[in-house]
């Protein structure tokens, strides 16, 4: 999400100190690094009233030159809106990534050519990576709801949750873990605190006199609630109530 709020702060404020033509919105288009194919095929969707100017005002040199001029102006202001959205939309929607494994999007394919087909443990839907500074396992779905015993709404071996065991002592207190996040007493263990922040589907489990990160859980953001099978959203609700209790 950094890079692309970056890109578009970076194109807004040079399209405000330097006007220009549609020639020089173009080159500041190639020079942020935007991809020729993608301007493309948004400005495909604006193309019949660009090409409004092609029909109308023939012979009016002076008028016809003024009137090309907004209706570009207009059909690149629409097509910048467009491509603001195709970039930042993933970021809105999709959890928050871990050395970019996402939740309910990345394979196991992509898991097995990024960390090798060998985990430490191997228990058919979970798998377990070790590495210097934590250890992680790692959840993959048992396909669609069709399977009775599928939690998640899409394809069988997509990452559906990750745990990240850390091997050294993490504080909360460097994590920011602010009013975005709820904080949840575990009743079983009561030194437990857990902070979740659903929107972004991150959970981390913090032991409390000492202030220390014993569990991080890289889960389904909350715009993706809809792919939750029917048969397991009760039994979420009943569980996290039985576990866990509101601190304010």
């Amino acid at each position: 999400m950094g890079y692309a709020a970056t890109l578009m702060h970076e194109l807004i404020h040079r399209l405000q100190r330097r006007g220009g033509s549609d020639d020089d919105l173009d080159r500041h288009l190639q020079d942020l690094g935007m991809f020729q194919s993608i301007k493309r095929k948004i400005l495909y969707l604006f193309l019949p009233e660009c090409e409004m100017v092609g029909h109308t005002m023939i012979g009016a040199t002076i008028g016809a030159r003024l009137f090309a001029t907004l209706v570009f102006r207009n059909c690149h202001i629409k097509a910048l809106g467009c491509l603001t959205v195709l970039i930042m939309a993933p970021c809105f929607t999709y959890a928050k990534p871990w050395r970019g494994i996402v939740p309910l999007h990345t394979t196991r394919v992509a898991v097995e050519q990024k960390f090798g087909r060998r985990p430490m443990m191997d228990r058919g839907d979970t798998v377990v990576y070790d590495f210097e500074n934590e250890r992680a396992s790692i959840e993959y779905s048992r396909g669609p709801c069709s399977n009775k015993l599928s939690h998640w709404d899409v394809p069988r071996d997509v990452v559906i949750s990750i745990w990240i065991t850390p091997k050294t002592d993490l504080k909360a207190a460097d994590f920011n873990l602010d009013k975005n996040y709820k904080k949840m007493r575990d009743e079983h263990r009561p030194q437990l605190v857990h902070y979740i922040n659903e929107e972004v589907g991150i959970e981390y489990n913090v032991d409390e006199p000492s202030g220390i990160v014993g569990l991080i859980k890289y889960l389904p953001s909350a715009a993706e609630r809809n792919l939750r099978c029917p048969a397991h959203k009760h039994n979420v609700k009943k569980n996290g109530k039985r576990l866990l209790t509101s601190l304010k």
